[in-house]
């Protein structure tokens, strides 16, 4: 048992400086959402730093790469958590599994426990593996299975949205802009973001096959660094997806620029 507590110590040490991570992160991207635009999946990087930077003290794995493919996953998690579950929606009334008539709300219990589970999906499945060099066809499933909180913490998002939009009203006079506003979406960065970091340091170390480094001596090997196949396709996946995105953001930028630019325009004539 006296072997176990400088573990163990580690171990909640660990659980809790991830937490503190997440509540860092979730302030943060309150705080950015204040001069972005919250459908911008780049929003989502913050969380993602935040979750490499840990992963990557408590593996003792130090890879420029490795950390660059995390914040690209951070920017496809967050894409598919805003846009999946409305996809999945019409996907289900398309099959007559919904009602056609019954209209589903963009901020419902259910968008945001599903947003919740998906984000936390792709967050997991690129901790496995890029952090845990998990392989074979197992890695959806533990990445699905822890998850599942994900889903448990966007329901609780939503529970909690309108207290904290109260709260947000205090401080700063809501957003009156048409569509989506940044206060819906304070209680999700803010209980979310942390509740995911704090499975990730309980959890993850359970379920990957690699076991954490955390509190070994032996450093790290090259072929422990390796991915599998399945990871360079996941990895291949992410950049070409961020890639996307981030034409489609900046194609955006530079249109609503030169819109603004010849609206200006007339005006100094």
């Amino acid at each position: 048992m006296v072997s176990q507590t400088p573990i163990t110590s580690r171990r909640i040490a660990s659980i809790a400086a991830f937490t503190a991570g997440g509540i860092l992160s979730g302030i943060l991207t309150v705080a950015s959402v204040l001069y972005l635009d919250p459908l911008n999946p780049f929003v989502g990087t913050i969380f993602g730093a935040a979750v490499a930077i840990f992963l990557s003290l408590r593996q003792r794995i130090w890879s420029a790469w490795r950390i660059s493919t995390f914040l690209a996953t951070s920017v496809v998690a967050y894409f598919a958590a805003l846009w999946s579950p409305g996809l999945i929606t019409e996907l289900l009334r398309s099959l007559r599994i919904l009602d056609t008539a019954n209209v589903i709300s963009d901020f419902s219990p259910g968008i945001f426990a599903l947003a919740g589970f998906v984000g936390a999906f792709v967050i997991m499945l690129a901790a496995l593996l890029l952090f845990f060099q998990e392989k074979g066809w197992r890695i959806p499933t533990k990445a699905a299975a822890l998850a599942l909180p994900g889903a448990l913490l966007g329901l609780i998002s939503f529970l909690a949205s309108t207290s904290i939009q109260n709260m947000a009203a205090q401080w700063r006079i809501p957003s009156q802009s048409w569509g989506p506003r940044p206060e819906q979406f304070y209680s999700a960065y803010l209980i979310w973001q942390p509740g995911i970091a704090f499975v990730m340091a309980a959890l993850l170390p359970y379920a990957a096959s690699v076991p954490s480094l955390l509190g070994n001596s032996v450093p790290v090997t090259r072929s422990q660094m390796k991915l599998s196949v399945s990871g360079k396709i996941f990895v291949a996946c992410m950049l070409a997806g961020t890639s996307i995105l981030g034409f489609l953001e900046g194609y955006d930028f530079y249109q609503t620029w030169q819109n603004q630019h010849h609206a200006e325009k007339p005006q100094g004539h």
